[in-house]
């Protein structure tokens, strides 16, 4: 694999763990390891996952030039997790930012995501980031997001369907200078 766009030490609850972050290539192999991941999950990203052809369509748009994403992506370590950026506003101003661990271990990771997000409004430009969290996932994920950095800014209700049901979705958000400004930059 080439050098990691970040390496940063998490202490997870092994201990201290050097955690590398690599742009995501599209490599059949790639693909098959991400299916196989993501298919352990009932949903990923507040949509639910019932085989393959959802994940295809979630990240991917097939065309007779090959196959281009539907967002940035970036993976961690071999497929520890994935970073997923969506929905670009106009000028940058604005995207959807996703993540999931997919050994489901929170702890010890705020700092990798942090200098994930310091990487993305670095590289990128974007001046917020935003998160969108549906009421079905655990309270735990809410309260990762908040550690992260993010604020609550509202809920869009009633927004997203999930076994039979519908739920409310979380609206949080982070901006460029208050990321910048926590890594020392301004």
């Amino acid at each position: 694999m080439e050098a990691p766009l970040i390496q940063i030490v998490c202490n997870e609850p092994e201990g201290n763990v050097v955690r590398n972050v690599y742009p995501m290539l599209w490599t059949p192999e790639n693909i098959e390891k991400l299916t196989s991941k993501v298919l352990e999950f009932p949903t990923l990203y507040g949509r639910e996952i019932k085989s393959p052809a959802d994940i295809t369509e979630m990240f991917l748009n097939p065309s007779p030039s090959g196959i281009t994403a539907k967002g940035l992506f970036f993976v961690v370590d071999d497929f520890v997790g994935l970073f997923y950026i969506t929905d670009f506003a106009y000028n940058f101003t604005d995207a959807i930012a996703h993540y999931t661990f997919f050994d489901r271990r929170h702890r010890g990771r705020i700092p990798l995501v942090r200098a994930m997000m310091k990487y993305v409004f670095e590289t990128y430009q974007f001046n917020r980031l935003s998160v969108e969290v549906p009421l079905f996932t655990s309270p735990h994920t809410r309260h990762f997001i908040g550690e992260c950095g993010f604020t609550l800014e509202g809920k869009k209700r009633k927004s997203i369907r999930f076994k039979d049901d519908i739920f409310d979705i979380l609206l949080f958000g982070i901006l460029k200078s208050e990321v910048l400004k926590s890594s020392g930059k301004s």
